[in-house]
């Protein structure tokens, strides 16, 4: 199969998010359209974990297409087709990088409350910023071998969600990221309902 991704499911990506964006004319819709794109954030955490464990654990084999056209670039069969080990690397970095357009996409939210003043910033709130800022700040400097890269004021503190996520910063500095230093990717999708189901609070006393 040929796939001419001009025309193809980008496409449909894309009229999708366009009608969401849309919803821009007043603060309800714009929280509307934040709310939106944490939708489509946990769509695709969850969907790399559904795919990843399908390839690894029920031998869904990958059909490469013969060739992909975009504008005025082509690339055949031989050039997009990965080996079986890169396939499994492609797996973790599918995740990986799920994870971290997950806590972007939290980030970005909880940027437009604070800014609109449109929660008040108690200290659960707080904490879920600095966790969020924290971990976005670090992978947005080498997203594929994050290092902690923690700001003076953040350095040697814990924070905590009680059964959400936690960070404890002492000591991370430099060190290489693991999941486990916040909890695991699941504590990331606890962080993104945490931030859809606020979103939805303030909604309401918006409207």
């Amino acid at each position: 199969m040929f796939t001419n991704w001009d025309g193809f499911c980008f496409l449909r990506f894309y009229f999708f998010i366009m009608r969401v964006l849309k919803l821009n004319k007043n603060a309800s819709d714009k929280l509307i359209v934040h709310l939106r794109l944490l939708e489509i954030a946990a769509i695709n955490f969850k969907y790399s974990i559904g795919l990843s464990d399908t390839i690894l654990f029920d031998g869904l084999k990958i059909n490469y297409p013969a060739g992909m056209i975009w504008g005025k670039h082509y690339a055949n069969k031989k050039e997009l087709t990965l080996t079986e080990e890169e396939e499994k690397i492609g797996q973790t970095c599918l995740q990986h990088c799920a994870s971290y357009l997950c806590v972007l996409q939290i980030d970005r939210a909880f940027e437009e409350l604070k800014s609109r003043g449109l929660v008040s910033e108690d200290n659960f709130f707080e904490q879920a910023c600095k966790i969020t800022s924290v971990i976005r700040n670090t992978f947005a400097h080498n997203p594929y071998d994050p290092t902690w890269q923690i700001k003076p004021n953040d350095k040697d503190k814990y924070f905590k969600l009680e059964n959400i996520i936690y960070l404890d910063t002492k000591g991370l500095e430099g060190e290489r990221v693991l999941r486990d230093h916040y909890g695991g990717p699941l504590a990331i999708l606890r962080l993104l309902e945490y931030a859809m189901k606020l979103l939805k609070q303030v909604q309401k006393n918006v409207d």
